[in-house]
Formats: C-alpha cells, structure tokens, sequence
C-alpha cells in the first residue's frame, strides 16, 4: 500500500469515523463509499480499491434483501444477520484501519467535508428504492405505518369504548 507522508497542506476528507458511524443506520455500502473517496484522495490506491469491493458487495446485498420482499418463503433473519455480519466485515477490515491512520496521520488537521450532502443524498436514494419496492407490491415503512394507523381516510377506532348495548348487533338482543 502506498502512504504519503503528511505534506504541510492538509487534504479535505469525510470524517472516517462519522461514515463508519453513520454506516450502521444507512449500511456499509455508505462508509465504504465515503472510505474509498478518502483513499483515493490521500493516494492509498490499494485500500480505495477494497473499499470499493465492500460497497459493490453491500449494494449486491442490499439488492437481493429487496428482490426477497417478492419471495416470502426467504425468512427475514437470514438477511438481518448477513448485514449485521457484513457491517462487522467491513468495518473490521477496512473502516477501523482508515479512522487510525487519519487519527495517527492528520489527528484533527485535515479539511472536514460536510457529511449533511451525502447523507440526504443516501436517504433519497433508500427512499426512492423503497417506494419503488412499494409500488411493485414490496412493503414500505411509510406505508406500513399508514396501514397500522389508518391513515389518511379511516379514522383509528381501536381504543375507543363502546357502549356495551351498541356493540351488540341488534338483531341478537
């Protein structure tokens, strides 16, 4: 691998420990796609190109715990602990080595680049494919939840008490 050594300007980089953070809540195809961009830009080729294969692996994942939403003999906890293993996977191998070499190499001297862009673009990108999966008869967790509560047309009559009279049909009283 190759590793320049720190220069007097500092390189503009996406918090490595932010994108392995934020990697539990939107995947690990997240982080290392923000990894990679990091190698790239401090010359680590080698370290770019496996965090590339992560994210290629994580988006493959991803895509195939969407198409078992059409084929519900697939249980779920198949594919729950497949990502929990593959977060695991990939921040053992690869994200924990790039926040130490940051740590060790530029500690807090290096330009922060915002991660409030990526992250809503990856939140666009989640709900796009979700109300596509929705559209084509998957399950969306907007619409699971419209269906729990109801709404927008029916109002939600689960808690409310009747009168025990009226809940009688009445042609049984």
């Amino acid at each position: 691998m190759t590793t320049p050594a720190p220069s007097d300007s500092s390189p503009a980089l996406w918090n490595p420990n932010a994108a392995a953070c934020w990697s539990l809540l939107f995947s690990p195809a997240f982080g290392a796609f923000l990894h990679a961009r990091n190698a790239e830009l401090l010359g680590r080729t080698d370290e770019a190109k496996a965090n590339r294969v992560w994210f290629y692996a994580s988006l493959t994942f991803l895509g195939l715990a969407t198409l078992s939403v059409f084929v519900p003999a697939i249980p779920d906890i198949i594919f729950r602990g497949a990502g929990i293993g593959l977060l695991v996977g990939w921040y053992s191998t690869l994200g924990r080595k790039q926040i130490q070499y940051v740590k060790d190499t530029w500690q807090e001297r290096y330009q922060r680049k915002i991660l409030d862009k990526a992250a809503a673009r990856w939140v666009w990108l989640f709900g796009w494919v979700r109300s596509r999966g929705r559209h084509f008869g998957g399950r969306c967790g907007v619409a699971v939840w419209c269906e729990m509560n109801q709404w927008p047309n029916k109002p939600d009559t689960r808690f409310q008490i009747e009168h025990p009279r009226r809940a009688v049909p009445h042609h049984w009283r």
